[in-house]
């Protein structure tokens, strides 16, 4: 999941071998979401990591490249938010390459 999230520029045959990876780890799932900016994403999670939060790295579904990150509340403990809040969120809005250090798109 590490991985993922710091992709920018990618071997498109690299990040084919990421997710044929990811689909031999038992317990990784896939969920239909909404990122912080409102834009449809896929959640890539561990099941049962965790009894407190649920970890997401967000998928463009278009480019399959990191579209954000989230937290979910899993405990119903905190008196703020509630089993299944988001409780982190962010979202990815640009990402583009450049020729130079320093040089802007």
């Amino acid at each position: 999941m590490a991985v993922l999230s710091r992709v920018y520029a990618y071997d498109p045959a690299g990040l084919a071998k990421v997710y044929r990876a990811l689909a031999t780890i038992p317990g990784v799932r896939v969920a239909e979401v909404q990122d912080e900016a409102g834009r449809g994403a896929y959640a890539l999670y561990l099941k049962s990591v965790s009894d407190t939060s649920r970890d997401e790295v967000l998928l463009d579904p278009d480019t399959w490249l990191c579209a954000g990150y989230r937290s979910l509340d899993r405990s119903s403990r905190n008196e703020d938010w509630g089993k299944g809040d988001v409780v982190i969120s962010s979202a990815r809005l640009a990402v583009a390459v450049v020729d130079r250090k320093g040089e802007k798109p």
